[in-house]
């Protein structure tokens, strides 16, 4: 509630009790609501530095808003999957786009997959063995 308002001859008016000054007349003081207002901030989780989260956004359960792609997040080796509530995953997935309507602050955390990459071998017209394609993850370090 943002407190209580009056009809002051046409004009609604915030009642304040510490200064408003009684008319000489009733008053009747309906009360003023309005949607609470909460914060959603995108965290990078590991994402390297100087790469730009997305910038924090103000919602409310009337007027959900609509979750922010990775915009120029990255972390070297790996690719955006989505976000999470949870650093480590395990919580609600939100991915880019979809509405979010909590009751709380939020703060939605970046996951991340590892690359994966392919190495073949060309022996290029050699006649050893060719060693089987090898798929090799890329750990940071």
């Amino acid at each position: 509630m943002e407190g209580w308002i009056w009809n002051d001859n046409g004009t609604e008016r915030l009642w304040d009790f510490a200064t408003t000054t009684m008319p000489d007349q009733d008053v009747a003081l309906e009360p003023k609501w309005s949607a609470n207002t909460y914060q959603l901030t995108y965290d990078g989780n590991g994402a390297d530095e100087h790469t730009l989260v997305p910038v924090d956004q103000v919602f409310t359960v009337e007027e959900p808003l609509q979750v922010a792609g990775p915009a120029t997040l990255v972390k070297t080796g790996y690719h955006f999957t989505g976000w999470n509530l949870k650093a480590d995953g395990t919580g609600e997935s939100y991915s880019t786009g979809q509405s979010i309507s909590e009751t709380n602050d939020v703060t939605l955390y970046a996951q991340w997959a590892a690359n994966k990459y392919t190495i073949r071998f060309e022996l290029n017209g050699g006649d050893s063995e060719i060693p089987v394609a090898q798929v090799l993850r890329v750990e940071n370090t």
